[in-house]
């Protein structure tokens, strides 16, 4: 998430900036945070003391906070771990999009307009 900041901050800032590249930078942050709610929920709700959708680590801490009887896991606890399991498989296979393709993409987009190193991409010239 960082590099990505930097990035959107970089295409900000630097002359070699174009609208079509800082749209692309935040668009990969957003992403990023949509992503990251998917892993601990919508942190803005919580603070504003308004219910939310539980994230993957919230569903798992349900679940798992009613074990200790000898019975086994009840339906409830296995119903939130299968959506806790398809929620962080849909998060993975975005975060991976995201570090294998999307964010390498952006970063040659951005040595090839000439913008200034930032935190996270390759060494200048390297």
């Amino acid at each position: 998430m960082q590099s990505i900041q930097a990035m959107k901050n970089a295409a900000m800032r630097d002359p070699a900036g174009t609208p079509e590249l800082r749209q692309q930078a935040r668009a990969l942050e957003l992403r990023m945070m949509d992503l990251q709610q998917i892993l601990t929920g919508d942190p803005t709700k919580a603070q504003r003391q308004e219910a939310s959708m539980p994230g993957v680590i919230g569903r798992i801490g349900t679940a798992m906070g009613d074990m200790g009887s000898t019975h086994g896991p009840s339906a409830t606890q296995r119903q939130q771990l299968d959506i806790a399991e398809q929620a962080f498989n849909a998060a993975l296979s975005g975060f991976r999009q995201m570090l294998d393709q999307d964010v390498p993409a952006l970063e040659r987009q951005f040595d090839s307009a000439g913008i200034r190193w930032t935190t996270g991409r390759g060494a200048p010239g390297g």
